[in-house]
């Protein structure tokens, strides 16, 4: 055989058991649902993100019962980020997964309604600034 093909079969012989590995999926998981104040929040967004760095490494929306799962995530440390419109953000940080703990079930997260600040005279049925036209209705 020539040094080409046997150089060739040898880079194969390597690349392929680390193209298995990398493909192999990820045996953590974290799971929960998420409630406001009337009940599940449908489509709120989750982000799984590295603790060291801050690395998104999953995306998640809640379903109809404001369940989310999120599978294929790696043994370490991760903070979790749930938004929904209206709700303030709530974070959970020192999410561990390990050979022991592959899977987290973190239960019912309540969110917190935002406070939303309204301009001054908003919605009080205030009359304009003097030197400031109001439109009218035609």
């Amino acid at each position: 055989m020539s040094k080409q093909l046997l150089a060739a079969i040898a880079f194969c012989a390597v690349l392929y058991p680390t193209a298995l590995l990398a493909q192999q999926k990820q045996p953590g998981r974290i799971t929960g649902k998420v409630f406001g104040e009337s009940g599940p929040l449908i489509a709120a967004g989750v982000t799984v993100r590295q603790a060291a760095d801050s690395v998104v490494v999953a995306n998640a929306l809640t379903s109809s019962d404001g369940g989310f799962r999120v599978d294929g995530l790696a043994y370490g440390k991760y903070t979790l980020r749930i938004s929904y419109v209206g709700y303030k953000t709530r974070n959970i940080a020192d999410i561990t997964l390990t050979p022991a703990i592959p899977v987290l079930e973190l239960g019912t997260l309540r969110m917190d309604l935002a406070m939303i600040a309204r301009a001054p005279g908003a919605g009080s049925g205030a009359q304009a600034p003097r030197g400031v036209q109001q439109q009218q209705r035609l």
